[in-house]
């Protein structure tokens, strides 16, 4: 038994929507990520991950709160149980993409067959690196509409030694930053003309 103490968390009111939500697209995020650290194997990414994982707990904790508070009386309990089982199965996704980075801090050696297979997935992850003389350089990824035009969506950016998880539309890209994204086939390719022509 450690001597640390768990960290306390200060309840705050959400709504189950938005926590479920939330906890949804931090899970799917999650798994993306956790694949692209396994293929570029990134530890930093990996570490990445896992602080997503924290958050999902933390989402957790806030949504069981909310449902304690909402149950009335057996009816109420009964009807949102199957809220808390919902959550319950996203906590154990995340769990599983922690399992996933944990190889690489580790330092275990990933089979290439699971790494080719990766990138022939139906919505393939793709590391891309944005060089100086790309057209979309300085331009924010709402001005791009990549995800609108080409059916990709960016995951995360690295720049320099700082990774933007989920970046926002007001991101601008810029010389050097990598892109790890996800989507068909034939709109990577076009993303990959496009940052290094």
């Amino acid at each position: 038994m450690t001597s640390e103490e768990p960290e306390e968390i200060e309840y705050k009111p959400f709504t189950v929507r938005d926590l479920l939500s939330r906890m949804k697209d931090a899970a799917m995020l999650m798994v993306d990520l956790s694949y692209a650290a396994l293929m570029l194997k990134d530890k930093e990414l990996a570490n990445e991950v896992l602080e997503l994982g924290k958050e999902i707990d933390t989402l957790n904790y806030h949504l069981q709160t909310a449902i304690m508070l909402a149950a009335r009386d057996v009816e109420d309990a009964k009807a949102l149980h199957s809220i808390l089982k919902i959550a319950s199965l996203t906590n154990r996704i995340s769990d599983y993409a922690e399992n996933i980075v944990e190889m690489i801090l580790r330092g275990e050696e990933i089979h290439s067959t699971l790494l080719e297979g990766l990138k022939i997935m139906e919505e393939p992850i793709a590391c891309l690196q944005v060089t100086e003389n790309s057209p979309i350089l300085r331009k924010s990824l709402k001005e791009l509409k990549i995800r609108t035009k080409m059916g990709v969506n960016i995951l995360a950016i690295k720049r320099a030694s700082e990774w933007i998880l989920n970046p926002s539309k007001n991101e601008k890209l810029y010389p050097e930053d990598i892109l790890i994204v996800r989507g068909g086939s034939s709109g990577i390719e076009k993303l990959k003309a496009l940052v290094n022509p």
